[in-house]
């Protein structure tokens, strides 16, 4: 049985990883990396228009 490792301390990477790892549960590992590669690329590209806007992760807020 496959036991997911996830990071406790909520940030970027650790949730990445355990998108990636939930990724290899649900498709297998057949196709799971490539899935997993373009999950992370979307995902990194969020990330660094969230800091060219000077926000991090822990900051952002909702706009009321």
């Amino acid at each position: 049985m496959y036991e997911p490792t996830i990071n406790p301390s909520h940030n970027f990477d650790s949730t990445l990883q355990a998108l990636q790892e939930i990724l290899i549960l649900l498709v297998g590992d057949q196709n799971a990396w490539r899935i997993a590669r373009k999950t992370e690329s979307r995902f990194l590209l969020v990330r660094n228009q969230l800091q060219k806007l000077g926000n991090t992760p822990g900051q952002i807020q909702r706009h009321r």
